[in-house]
């Protein structure tokens, strides 16, 4: 729905291409839309709720590149049930934590 919204013909075009290698869908329960409500009490877009919402019990870690997300997120981290970082960001930090041979080093 979110992206059928987005008025970027091309940003619309890439964003459904990516979505074609995703291997799983999250299905909305009733608990999650509970949590996405709860979600938008710390200012919190009705949209990026949802989707932290499924993220929390689906993903090791939320990335956006929305600033005002992702400002949000950390500002209630105690409140948000997942890691939420900038893609870039958080793409360095794990390079540079496998090169110096950390946890997410596959050796």
């Amino acid at each position: 729905l979110e992206i059928a919204r987005t008025p970027d013909i091309n940003r619309r075009e890439q964003v459904q291409k990516v979505l074609t290698i995703a291997h799983d869908k999250i299905l909305v329960t009733e608990e999650i839309t509970r949590r996405a409500i709860e979600l938008t009490t710390f200012n919190i877009k009705k949209f990026d709720a949802f989707h932290l919402a499924c993220a929390e019990n689906n993903a090791d870690i939320f990335l956006t590149t929305d600033s005002r997300l992702l400002s949000k997120s950390l500002s209630y981290k105690d409140n948000v049930n997942i890691i939420v970082a900038n893609p870039m960001i958080w793409l360095a930090e794990a390079t540079n934590n496998i090169v110096q041979g950390g946890e997410n080093d596959p050796n």
